[in-house]
Order: C-alpha cells, then sequence, then structure tokens
C-alpha cells in the first residue's frame, strides 16, 4: 500500500509539474506572439502614454509627429489597431481626448519597452516631464522665511494646486542669506522636485 501511495503521489506532482510547464509555455507563446505583432513604432506610442498615464490625443500627436516617428495616416492606424487589441483606450472630457493604458497595455509595456532605442524612451521621458510641469497653470512652487532664533531660519516649501497643498517641504538654515539661497533655489526647481517624487513613489519595485 505504501508503494502505491508513493507511486500515487509521483504521479500527482508529475500531472503538477505539467500542468506548470504547460501554463509556462502558454505564457512564452502569448509573449512571443504579441513581441512578433508589436513593431516598435506601437511600442513607441505605448511607452509614450504609459510614461505620461492620461495624455491628450493632441499633445501625443504633436510630439510623434515633431519627432518624426511615423506619419499622420500610420499614428492613427496604429492607433485604432492598439486600441482593437485592448491594450489602449480613448476616452472623451469635455470634449478633449485622451489616450491611456488598459492593464495588458500597460504589462506589453513593461515586457517589451527594451526593445524601444534608448535616445527615443529618453524623448519620451523628458516629453512626459515637461507636460506635467505645464499642464495646468495652477500647479505652483512657493516658499517663505521664518526666523526661528537669532541664528536659525526655517524655510517652508510648498506645491500648490490652485489651493490645495501638494507638498510641503521644510529646510532649516543658519543664516538669512543661506535661506533666501534655499528659498530661491525652490522657486526655480520646486515643481521638478515634486514631479521627481511622484514618479519614484509611482515607479514598480
Amino acid at each position: 500500500m505504501e508503494a502505491a501511495a508513493a507511486a500515487n503521489k509521483d504521479v500527482m506532482t508529475g500531472a503538477a509539474s505539467d500542468d506548470t510547464a504547460v501554463k509556462a509555455g502558454m505564457e512564452q507563446e502569448k509573449a512571443d506572439s504579441l513581441d512578433h505583432q508589436l513593431p516598435v513604432n506601437k511600442l513607441i506610442l505605448l511607452y509614450a502614454v504609459y510614461e505620461q498615464e492620461n495624455v491628450k490625443s493632441s499633445d501625443l500627436f504633436d510630439f510623434i509627429l515633431f519627432h518624426g516617428y511615423m506619419d499622420y495616416f500610420s499614428m492613427q492606424n496604429y492607433i485604432a489597431e492598439l486600441e482593437q487589441a485592448g491594450l489602449m483606450l480613448e476616452v472623451s472630457e469635455e470634449g478633449t481626448v485622451y489616450y491611456t493604458l488598459l492593464p495588458e497595455g500597460d504589462s506589453v509595456v513593461k515586457m517589451f519597452y527594451s526593445r524601444i532605442p534608448h535616445s527615443i524612451r529618453e524623448d519620451i521621458r523628458n516629453y512626459a516631464k515637461n507636460l506635467f510641469l505645464n499642464e495646468s497653470p495652477l500647479v505652483s512652487s512657493d516658499a517663505d522665511i521664518q526666523q526661528k532664533s537669532e541664528d536659525l531660519y526655517e524655510v517652508r516649501c510648498h506645491v500648490r494646486d490652485y489651493a490645495r497643498p501638494l507638498l510641503e517641504y521644510v529646510q532649516t538654515a543658519s543664516s538669512l542669506e543661506e535661506a533666501n539661497r534655499i528659498r530661491n533655489k525652490w522657486l526655480k526647481k520646486g515643481l521638478s522636485v515634486y514631479w521627481n517624487i511622484t514618479k519614484e513613489l509611482k515607479k514598480d519595485e
């Protein structure tokens, strides 16, 4: 009986291993199929939407056409095909068209983004950063200085969306000159600092 039980256990273990192998094979086959179906131009579009999350149609077309990655009609066709494949979604809000990635599109970007030339990925990241910093004139940075004691100053740095606080950062300084220097740097770079923090927090581990 013990021998029979052991044999049965081996059979079940073997079956489980076979199921795992089959699933792995199916996933690899799916990935290979997607890889074959996705030209670099489609990946460029997916990556641009991925970096910006929700991008206006006009901004996406301006960026792609300005850099000459593809022509207008090819871009339209690629977008339509990506939507049909369930990778990307077109959304209209108050007369403005946006593109956003569906979960499958997000997975595809993470699998195949390395096929996009590094220089183009850098262009896309810079484009997304600039859009973020300029998408709303209501997002602004400011800073004020408070003297806490004779040789201690506090610089309170903020990023706000209209009146809503988005970020507050407090830095101490030992002199008014140093405090003013920190304040001036924040006024120049505060939005960029906020953008970098936001991007880091949204990154996958």
